[in-house]
């Protein structure tokens, strides 16, 4: 989201920022750090562009001392936040040490997903505007980016093989904030993605499922989501809505 800043009038927001800093804490010039309320932090600056209208949560910051700024939309890291086996992740554009440009996206920007809609979760902890770290180990999945078939971890080395859920609806009573591990909005039917060419589009939950091993069944045709979500699969599949 900071990168994207200068080019919806934060310059000033960009330009106090300093990439060499603690990311969660920074503070703009004359503000005195507040420990037990960071509302007044950059990490508090809430920004309507990041905030879907149909998303009661949105406008709310975490619950205190946080006071993070709350988003709806998530970067997609790919299939999920894990390179290895059998995860086989971080084959989208938004991911932990990424720096992916035009040139990798060989599947064609116009049919490579880049943000997806999910409201913050159900406590208000995960789905901050500006930095987040996510769950061990701390990759920021769940609360910036997010994978399209996303591996939580439940902390140490202990992590599911398979995530239990992708693209499919959510809930807003959710005590356990198990679906803050998949994409999905408060729109009837489906949600919104912006494209890697900058597009937005509409995508049906129909797209998502049932979800395919690609690698365990190399002739298997890949939902349209799941081959969407990688930048150079060179996947081919059927309508997009």
């Amino acid at each position: 989201m900071l990168k994207i800043s200068p080019f919806i009038e934060l310059n000033s927001f960009y330009d106090q920022w300093n990439p060499k800093a603690w990311a969660w804490w920074q503070y703009p010039a004359g503000v005195t750090p507040n420990p037990s309320d960071n509302k007044n932090s950059l990490n508090g600056t809430l920004v309507p562009a990041f905030i879907c209208p149909s998303d009661h949560r949105g406008g709310q910051r975490s619950p205190l001392p946080d006071s993070a700024a709350l988003s709806s939309y998530l970067g997609v890291t790919g299939t999920s936040q894990f390179k290895e086996a059998p995860a086989r992740g971080q084959d989208g554009i938004l991911f932990i040490n990424g720096g992916v440009k035009m040139g990798h996206i060989t599947d064609g920007t116009s049919n490579t997903l880049m943000i997806g809609e999910r409201p913050p979760s159900a406590d208000l902890y995960y789905g901050w505007q500006w930095a987040g770290s996510g769950d061990f180990p701390y990759f920021g999945a769940s609360d910036v980016v997010l994978g399209v078939n996303e591996r939580p971890c439940t902390g140490g080395s202990s992590c599911f093989n398979n995530a239990p859920d992708f693209f499919r609806p959510g809930k807003v009573n959710d005590p356990g904030d198990l679906h803050r591990y998949h994409f999905w909005s408060l729109h009837p039917g489906g949600a919104n993605f912006a494209l890697a060419d900058g597009s937005v589009r509409f995508f049906a939950y129909q797209s998502a499922g049932p979800w395919v091993d690609v690698v365990a069944n190399p002739t298997a045709q890949p939902t349209v989501i799941q081959a969407m979500a990688t930048r150079s699969g060179g996947e081919v599949f059927g309508a997009t809505e």
